[in-house]
């Protein structure tokens, strides 16, 4: 049998937190990668097919150059009350993650090609914000045209 050791760890300001729920929607990590892959959404549905995952490797390379990791909740362990490995989330480093609901967690490194399919899906997204508009707006017109005599 083969098998890879992972070793947990705790999330930081910038990374990019697999998961649902608030208090990973509201991480500070994936609100900046929202925004990153929303601000890219036009370009990536003018490219060609063939370019699209090559576009998002290059966004995955670009938030961890910006010091942001893809970390995913281990599936092989509990969630606990102290944090990742006990008092290791006493605020030594000014970039740790203080929020108990994350750090009652416990945190591995997702794999590239996960951290690029998750921004493939994100860019492929409708944007949310912009549909909503349009259908504002097209039944605020449907409803005026049906005024008009």
């Amino acid at each position: 049998h083969t098998f890879t050791l992972t070793m947990a760890t705790i999330p930081r300001r910038n990374d990019v937190l697999f998961g649902k729920g608030t208090a990973i929607n509201t991480h500070h990590g994936n609100k900046r990668y929202r925004s990153m892959v929303e601000s890219q959404q036009p370009k990536f549905f003018q490219i060609k097919r063939k370019q699209k995952r090559e576009f998002a490797k290059n966004l995955v390379n670009e938030i961890e150059n910006l010091g942001g990791r893809f970390l995913m909740e281990d599936p092989n362990w509990g969630r606990h009350d102290e944090g990742v490995m006990g008092n290791q989330t006493n605020g030594s480093y000014s970039d740790t993650v203080k929020d108990p609901l994350i750090l009652a967690r416990t945190w591995i490194p997702v794999e590239k090609e996960k951290a690029i399919d998750k921004v493939m899906h994100r860019l492929r997204e409708k944007r949310i914000g912009e549909g909503q508009k349009q259908s504002a707006d097209a039944k605020r017109e449907k409803i005026i045209k049906n005024l008009k005599p």
